[in-house]
């Protein structure tokens, strides 16, 4: 075997070994991709007096939400910095709003296309 055929089967085996190594990497990769999804987190806006009670909680949070965020205002609608004391106060207010909101002022029954709907107005 002379130095050109030596040469010809080692290139035959480098390009080879490089198509191999190439097709492996791109099922690996494929096998580690990843997806990313974004999505728009409902908040409750907690309003304080200047003493830091808590005034007043706005909130588009519904039952079905896992997550939400919590951002506190002052009275000139400035946003304050969380503090632990903050949202200890916060999760207590939201305790007793909780069992406040067990009463049933109202209930009414509003005729739908689908059917007859029961509406409770709770407070």
């Amino acid at each position: 075997m002379n130095i050109k055929n030596v040469l010809q089967v080692s290139l035959f085996f480098l390009v080879v070994g490089a198509a191999l190594f190439c097709v492996s990497s791109k099922q690996a990769l494929a096998a580690t991709s990843t997806t990313m999804s974004q999505s728009i987190l409902p908040v409750r806006f907690v309003y304080l007096e200047k003493n830091g009670a808590i005034d007043s909680i706005w909130s588009n949070v519904t039952e079905k939400d896992s997550a939400y965020v919590v951002k506190f205002f002052d009275k000139e609608k400035n946003e304050v910095s969380m503090q632990q004391r903050m949202i200890l106060k916060y999760v207590e207010k939201s305790k007793e709003t909780t069992v406040s909101r067990q009463s049933t002022q109202e209930i009414k029954f509003v005729e739908t296309k689908n059917g007859i709907e029961e509406i409770k107005t709770v407070v």
